[in-house]
């Protein structure tokens, strides 16, 4: 009998140590994948902590008001400690992340240091500014370097649990090539993004000041649906599920000869607040002016009023393009509208107009304190202004009538907002070209 019981209790101590050795398998995965995914964070926010000190470097040494240098300058200083933060999370060793960190340390340090001068003295010296210029340029080649390096993780070509890469901001700054993986440096490629031009998300709550008053029936917004996309396109409507949001609004979908339009008519005034298209994908065989030209024909004989195109994005065949609204020649960025259009037909697919119902009536628009040679003759003379016009901004929740400057130094380019009535600069931009169109930061 014991002859049989040793082999059984053999076995299942055996069977014991399997499991065991299994479960513990299982689990070291799992630390090792929460470990990968803490490291892959720590990269991601490095990567786009020290893109915006980039961009906020390049403002400060683009601004010339007191005010935007000083708020630039604790961005900065906030920033590159971020970057610090991020870049000790990661399990690099001294040696290649020391030299790294240390600029980091001193950037932070050096940008809150200059901070007393900018409020007293109202402008940085030529000194400081060269400074800055020498940290901006250490600091786009760094954050390439992390561009790669976060390519390379989220392709698996590099585990951060078993780090190959090396950051060096000596090499940087004397504009070495900087190898990961037997890679050169290939610059930092932004997000492309659905982007809706300055201003898009500012001042566009609370009770919708432009719709016309009444209700709609739900019969009555089929119809204004039907209209909306043209007899001709128009196969079918039929009711849809309503969504939410915070106005009121008819869900209806249009069938035309090849694609399916979701709309959302609004009960008050019924107005259209949203359509898009239920496919995209289209050739893109219209130029972006035959777009532009189409959109702007198609928002006047929708009732629009006058209109004027400042941004556009392409993706998925379908060209994207922003209007703000005009009044006396002046752009009203709070009141805008963003078309969609196919790009093989150029035909109109997709628009969104919740800022413009929102914002949109007539203002009373004041007078020009300052001329618009009295507000360019507020800017850096660092820049060179490539045009300007005046326009209406959100700012917190008033609007606030602006001078725009679009404005270059080097090869950047910039806006820049500057109050009619004083001169104080409201807002400063940096236009970032992609393959697909513009956006800012």
């Amino acid at each position: 009998m014991r002859k049989k019981i040793l082999p059984v209790l053999l076995c299942a101590a055996v069977a014991v140590l399997l499991a065991a050795a299994v479960w513990q398998g299982v689990r070291l995965s799992a630390l090792e994948r929460t470990l990968e995914e803490t490291y892959r964070s720590a990269l991601c926010e490095a990567a786009e902590e020290m893109q915006s000190l980039s961009v906020s470097l390049e403002k400060a040494l683009v601004s010339s008001d007191p005010g935007q240098t000083a708020r630039l300058l604790c961005a900065i200083s906030r920033q590159a400690a971020q970057v610090q933060r991020s870049l000790a999370l990661l399990p690099l060793s001294h040696g290649a992340m020391a030299d790294t960190l240390a600029f980091a340390n001193r950037l932070s340090d050096y940008a809150a240091s200059l901070l007393p001068t900018a409020v007293t003295s109202g402008a940085l010296g030529d000194d400081a500014l060269q400074s800055l210029q020498t940290h901006l340029a250490a600091c786009s080649r760094l954050g390439g370097q992390l561009a790669l390096s976060r390519q390379a993780v989220e392709s698996r070509q590099l585990k951060l649990s078993q780090p190959k890469a090396v950051f060096s901001a000596e090499a940087a700054a004397q504009e070495r090539p900087l190898e990961i993986l037997g890679e050169k440096d290939g610059g930092m490629n932004y997000p492309t993004l659905i982007y809706d031009g300055p201003f898009s998300d500012g001042h566009a709550s609370g009770d919708p000041r432009g719709l016309p008053a009444g209700e709609v029936t739900q019969a009555q917004a089929l119809d204004i649906a039907r209209r909306f996309v043209g007899e001709s396109r128009t196969l079918s409507v039929s009711p849809a599920p309503d969504t939410g949001g915070k106005i009121a609004a008819w869900g209806i979908t249009v069938q035309t000869a090849d694609v399916q339009l979701n709309l959302e008519i609004t009960r008050q005034g019924g107005k259209v607040l949203l359509m898009v298209p239920e496919t995209a994908s289209f050739p893109m065989t219209q130029s972006v002016q035959t777009c532009r030209d189409a959109a702007a024909r198609f928002l006047d004989a929708q009732g629009f009023g006058p209109m004027e195109a400042t941004h556009h994005q392409l993706y998925d065949g379908l060209c994207v393009i922003s209007f703000a609204a005009l009044q006396s020649g002046v752009v009203l960025y709070p009141d805008l509208v963003k078309v969609q259009l196919r790009m093989d037909t150029a035909e109109v697919v997709g628009l969104e107009a919740h800022n413009y119902w929102v914002n949109h009536v007539s203002r009373s628009l004041p007078e020009p304190v300052l001329t618009r040679e009295e507000a360019q003759a507020l800017l850096s003379d660092r820049v060179a202004v490539r045009a300007s016009r005046l326009c209406l901004v959100p700012s917190n929740d008033s609007e606030v009538l602006c001078y725009e400057f679009s404005v270059t130094l080097g090869d950047g380019e910039y806006y820049i907002y500057l109050a009619a009535d004083d001169g104080r600069e409201v807002e400063l931009l940096k236009v970032i070209p992609s393959e697909n169109g513009t956006l800012t930061a």
